[in-house]
């Protein structure tokens, strides 16, 4: 090992992140029961929380940035020789396509451990393929369902039969919401397992 960490940088922000993206997957079952069985009441609800959605994802995506780098200065004290420094991976971040190769070596360091850390780097290298495959699904629902509408980037809803259109907006919205435990399932793993990797080192 480089060094001892004192404290794990990361811990923090990253237990701060999970409790986001748990208020934020609640309001996107919120609105998915909303849209399949309509309620006043609810509807309501979700027209008070529509402008702290709008804040909460916004701090997901700030504090995303910050966990990122502050996890990749962990892992560099925890590894030796870690490939990815926290530069690079806050900018695999910031260019979403380069995050899948961030996510996997966090996963493979993890199962060249043993006991849980290994089971916590498998579960992480089995859901960052799903995740990438749910978010392309959803990329192309929003080209079925929405096409331009101007040069500003307004979007209006195609010509479509009622029935398809329902189906895939239907789907959109599923898989939005299991991208988003999805999410909050890589974040708490990392976190659980920096947490115990920290453990075994303070043990030694």
């Amino acid at each position: 090992m480089n060094s001892h960490p004192v404290l794990l940088k990361s811990a923090g922000v990253g237990k701060v992140l999970i409790w986001l993206l748990g208020i934020s997957l609640g309001l996107s079952i919120l609105k998915l029961i909303d849209k399949a069985i309509p309620a006043i009441a609810l509807k309501q609800l979700l027209h008070i929380f529509a402008i702290p959605s709008i804040l909460v994802n916004l701090a997901i995506l700030l504090l995303s940035l910050v966990w990122i780098y502050r996890l990749h200065d962990d892992l560099n004290r925890c590894y030796d020789r870690y490939p990815i420094d926290s530069w690079n991976a806050l900018w695999s971040v910031v260019f979403c396509i380069f995050i899948w190769k961030t996510l996997m070596t966090i996963a493979h360091h993890f199962q060249r451990e043993t006991g849980r850390l290994r089971r916590y780097g498998l579960q992480l290298s089995r859901l960052v393929p799903v995740t990438y495959g749910i978010f392309i699904a959803v990329y192309l629902l929003q080209l079925l369902i929405y096409e331009p509408a101007d040069v500003m980037g307004r979007m209006e809803i195609r010509n479509l039969p009622e029935s398809l259109l329902q189906v895939a907006i239907a789907f959109k919205d599923i898989l939005g919401v299991a991208g988003a435990i999805v999410l909050l399932a890589i974040a708490q793993i990392i976190v659980n397992a920096m947490d115990l990797k920290f453990e075994k080192i303070m043990q030694r």
